[in-house]
């Protein structure tokens, strides 16, 4: 895959685009469908997706995604790099730390306008925790 097929916003991301970007770690992939279940604009925009496969190939089921923001502040923020340079910590740097990240599943990035795509693992998912009360800390 290309810089030129980087998704702008999470709605971008369908089952055909999110079964090519998987298949460098599962191979086997066959994604059926793809359903923001929750946004928030931050520095970046964050959205966590739901995945349902016809095959999973052991792909998660959920996963945290990282784009730049929608609008005026687009260029803004990719002239910084941060997230050119957030997809190189999630796979240069983080695989040598003996520290819990989450698994980056797609790093992709364009280094000549600075848009970017992570999909993380959704560490939300992974709590235990009673509610909500961590949600802010991962979306």
């Amino acid at each position: 895959m290309d810089a030129a097929s980087l998704p702008v916003c999470a709605d971008d991301i369908d089952a055909e685009w999110l079964s090519r970007a998987l298949r460098a770690e599962h191979p086997g992939v066959d994604v059926a469908s793809v359903t923001v279940v929750d946004r928030s604009e931050v520095t970046n925009s964050h959205a966590r997706l739901a995945v349902e496969y016809r095959t999973a190939d052991g792909a998660p089921t959920t996963l945290f995604c990282k784009l730049l923001p929608a609008g005026d502040r687009r260029a803004a923020i990719a002239a910084t790099q941060m997230g050119p340079r957030e997809a190189r910590f999630y796979t240069e740097l983080a695989p040598m730390l003996d520290l819990r990240v989450p698994h980056a599943y797609v790093a992709m990035l364009d280094p000549v306008d600075g848009a970017f795509v992570l999909l993380l693992q959704n560490m939300l998912a992974s709590l235990s925790l009673p509610g909500t009360w961590m949600q802010g800390f991962f979306c």
